[in-house]
């Protein structure tokens, strides 16, 4: 969907690509968390919950080449065009985001000290990361509080990024240039620079490489659309949808183990490859698939579940609604139902009151 004057470019479909990762993202720390082995009989139930599943994980680097065209959607224009202040740019960033992140990280501080009763220096130094929402930039390889917020610390560093961002797609050739440049980095990075030989996958430098691939999709989006419009609305839904299932395919049938240093440059093209396969396929016509009122609200919140959604999980632990039905598929099962329903109301209960404090707040 093009822009309308003085708005930013949106693609509906990419609703329903967010609402699915969020989805898997959360099905696979439902897994991995759960406590016990399941066995679904064998089969390909089996191969479902315990490894197609576990490999769910990594549509978290989904979420980051989308960020990077949706950024560049709504931003790229204007930054080149000096069409918004920088201040505006950071500030709408930051109201965005903190106020709900902030409010996790205090639950969880308080938690930790309700039942280990009291905390101890590192839980602070990690909660005064968080609420600075620069830890993408930190050189911790685990941050434990609001664990999952690492993705959201990558993120955060990518927004803050984004000028130079804009700077490296300034045009196609040197964007081109940019996602190999980055793609060494992220090489590098994952090899050499570490911390006591882990992996640092909270550093935004890590992952550039798949923002920098949303911005090169972003810049050829008018060549993607030409291209749909001349297959027409049947085969141009039909291509579209065979992309999004050969991008899924590419990235969660096929395994690559990370046995040596090439490997792990052979697994990050992989990513880049199959996820950007992923986001071209929702750039054609819309289709209610992708494009429909669930996939709206889930997107609508997608950020807000993803980072509740274990604190969620932790509540129905200590509940014993994890296994509620013993260690089986049926527990497995409503833990998902459980942790994604509870992160939805969450996530929206803080909406509506967020929306009341600002009205009263202009109201005054």
């Amino acid at each position: 969907m093009e822009a309308q004057a003085g708005k930013p470019q949106r693609y509906n479909n990419l609703d329903g690509i967010r609402s699915l990762a969020a989805i898997g993202v959360i099905c696979m720390h439902v897994r991995a968390n759960i406590g016990f082995e399941i066995s679904a009989g064998g089969g390909i139930a089996d191969y479902v919950i315990n490894s197609l599943i576990g490999s769910f994980g990594e549509l978290v680097y989904l979420f980051f080449v989308i960020s990077g065209f949706s950024m560049c959607c709504g931003y790229y224009e204007k930054i080149k065009n000096n069409q918004i202040s920088l201040n505006d740019f950071y500030s709408r960033r930051y109201w965005k985001i903190l106020p709900f992140f902030a409010l996790l990280v205090l639950i969880d501080v308080a938690v930790g000290f309700l039942l280990d009763g009291g905390i101890g220096i590192g839980t602070l130094y990690e909660a005064f990361a968080d609420l600075t929402l620069m830890f993408g930039f930190f050189p911790a390889p685990n941050i434990s509080v609001i664990g999952v917020g690492w993705t959201l610390g990558v993120i955060f560093g990518f927004y803050i990024l984004f000028p130079f961002f804009v700077f490296l797609i300034w045009n196609k050739k040197r964007a081109w240039f940019s996602l190999i440049l980055s793609t060494a980095v992220s090489y590098v990075c994952s090899v050499y620079f570490t911390v006591d030989g882990v992996d640092v996958e909270a550093n935004v430098l890590r992952w550039l490489c798949f923002f920098i691939a949303g911005g090169l999709i972003y810049l050829y989006r008018e060549q993607i659309r030409a291209w749909y419009e001349k297959l027409g609305t049947v085969r141009g839904n039909v291509m579209g949808l065979f992309l999004v299932l050969l991008g899924l395919a590419f990235m969660h049938l096929i395994y690559l183990p990370e046995t040596s240093d090439l490997m792990v440059l052979a697994g990050t093209l992989q990513h880049l490859i199959g996820y950007s396969f992923v986001v071209i396929g929702t750039l054609g016509f819309e289709t209610k698939i992708w494009c429909n009122p669930v996939s709206k609200f889930i997107c609508g919140v997608s950020l807000e579940i993803y980072i509740a959604h274990m604190m969620v999980f932790r509540v129905l632990e200590k509940l014993g609604l994890t296994t509620i039905a013993g260690e089986s598929v049926v527990s497995y099962i409503i833990a998902c139902v459980g942790t994604i329903g509870g992160a939805l109301i969450f996530a929206v209960a803080y909406q509506y009151i967020e929306k009341g404090i600002k009205k009263k707040v202009v109201k005054a």
